[in-house]
């Protein structure tokens, strides 16, 4: 396969003049250099191209003999191919000493971001939505993440003496690379930025509008991606935990309601037509005679529905009634007589309860 001549390597037409190729060479350094691409193997094989490739025709003598190759063919190094080589190689394991088998830094994705809602239990059947404060850390707008401050006079770098460029020596021969740190431009910020104190991230408090769809369970989390800090390698998400607070008559099973309602002795013996509070409202409910403490009334389709269903629709939870006989504890004397009066006239047969532990408890009565 044909070896791609310097031209080529550089991207750059065989007509151009010493300072384009100079310019060509110093953007392609930059972006294959050892200190920005640490480890990788393919830039570092790259990155030596480029240099030959700048060092073959910065030299007039080298170029000439370059264009002499017709395109596409090996153009060689010279008589001394094996010597040659051998000098890059000396000058390339210099400019990579303590950089091989260095790992590039990862680019740090941003944390996710953990807050609450608390909504009733009306709130969480219904579905709501709510703004949440979240302090959020964002690029800094006045360094755009840099950590330097953008107005303060440049420094000479110190890492190149402000030359933009870094020498390696062997014997005669000499090559310059771009300083990585100052991008090649000879100067550097040092001064940290105000606003971000050069860590290149500010915490600003914003509210983020969630909404906590119909049917939501106490403990669900919501997820808003993108919504957390921002980082090198991406922003995290805000996650959002979903408590709902104690209801004062309700309480929750699923999707199904639960409801002590209480009744008078009057209501659980004669029968009785009370209201009854839902999520979704007031319903009537038929309360029959004989209506014990503990019997439970099922109402179909009046606890909670799933989202996007109409209240009472296909898949809602049923709203439980459980029924409590209240015992009067305050009575005046109109009333102890009246149950006096109503204790005299109740037979036996009357209360099922009753005559049945009677029954069972003959043999230990007699």
């Amino acid at each position: 396969m044909p070896t791609p001549d310097a031209y080529e390597i550089l991207g750059v037409p065989r007509n151009i003049n010493a300072t384009e190729i100079r310019k060509a060479y110093r953007k392609l350094a930059l972006d294959f250099h050892p200190d920005r691409n640490p480890g990788n193997p393919e830039a570092e094989t790259r990155f030596k191209e480029i240099v030959i490739a700048y060092e073959t025709l910065r030299d007039p003598a080298k170029r000439a003999a370059q264009d002499s190759v017709p395109p596409g063919s090996d153009p060689g190094l010279g008589n001394d191919a094996s010597t040659f080589d051998q000098e890059w190689e000396d000058i390339f394991s210099q400019i990579f000493r303590g950089r091989r088998g260095a790992k590039k830094p990862a680019r740090a994705r941003g944390g996710d971001l953990q807050s609450h809602i608390d909504i009733t239990l009306e709130e969480a059947a219904a579905g709501v939505s709510r703004e949440v404060p979240v302090d959020r850390l964002s690029v800094c707008g006045h360094c755009r993440g840099e950590g330097t401050d953008p107005e303060a006079e440049a420094t000479e770098c110190r890492l190149c003496g402000g030359t933009g460029e870094i020498k390696f020596y062997r014997g005669l021969a000499v090559v310059a690379i771009p300083c990585a740190t100052c991008m090649g431009s000879g100067v550097h910020a040092r001064e940290k930025c105000p606003e971000c104190r050069g860590a290149g991230r500010r915490r600003r408090r914003e509210r983020i509008r969630m909404k906590v769809p119909a049917a939501a369970m106490d403990g669900a989390q919501l997820r808003a991606r993108g919504k957390g800090d921002e980082g090198g390698g991406g922003t995290g998400d805000l996650i959002v935990t979903v408590r709902i607070k104690a209801h004062k008559i309700f309480k929750r099973s699923g999707n199904d309601i639960l409801l002590n309602h209480p009744i008078t002795i009057a209501q659980a013996a004669m029968g009785d037509e009370i209201i009854v509070p839902t999520v979704n409202g007031r319903v009537k409910v038929r309360i029959p005679a004989g209506t014990r403490t503990g019997q439970i009334f099922r109402l179909k389709g009046k606890g909670i529905s799933p989202p996007g269903g109409p209240p009472g629709g296909q898949g809602s939870g049923d709203q439980l009634v459980s029924i409590t006989v209240e015992t009067p504890i305050r009575l005046n004397k109109k009333i102890r007589a009246l149950l006096l009066e109503f204790q005299r006239l109740s037979s036996v047969p009357a209360h099922q309860l009753t005559k049945r532990l009677l029954d069972k408890a003959k043999s230990f009565l007699r």
